[in-house]
């Protein structure tokens, strides 16, 4: 069976290769049109890291990049800070407050009296005999 590709990855390969091909184009010839796909280019970086965030870490950590984005002097961000998808976005982000499932189920673990290392990536369990 083959394996399905990470979706997240390769969005961000697709939409850093079309950033390239953008400025290469931009390069030959100013044109409007060009300036806002790259607008829309850098919008989706945005949500995508985001997205990452939430499916990967914490709410805390997507509130997180909510704030830095709100602090941002960039045109681009503003402007996808008004979306509406994106406001209700934010609203939904302030009311969670659940904790990460891995954190509950890592609470269980010390709980149960294993003895656990963690490092960055990698999490190991010994189990006393």
């Amino acid at each position: 069976m083959k394996a399905l590709p990470n979706i997240p990855t390769v969005l961000n390969k697709l939409l850093l290769d079309l950033r390239r091909q953008l400025i290469m184009r931009l390069r030959k010839k100013r044109s409007g049109y060009i300036f806002a796909a790259l607008t829309l280019q850098a919008q989706a970086i945005s949500l995508l890291q985001g997205i990452e965030l939430l499916e990967t870490q914490d709410i805390q950590n997507l509130r997180q990049h909510l704030t830095r984005m709100s602090e941002s002097p960039k045109r681009t961000v503003k402007s996808l800070l008004k979306d509406q998808r994106v406001q209700t976005a934010i609203q939904l982000a302030e009311k969670i407050h659940t904790p990460h499932p891995k954190l509950t189920v890592l609470t269980d673990l010390v709980g149960a009296g294993l003895i656990i290392m963690i490092f960055k990536e990698i999490l190991l369990v010994y189990v006393p005999f």
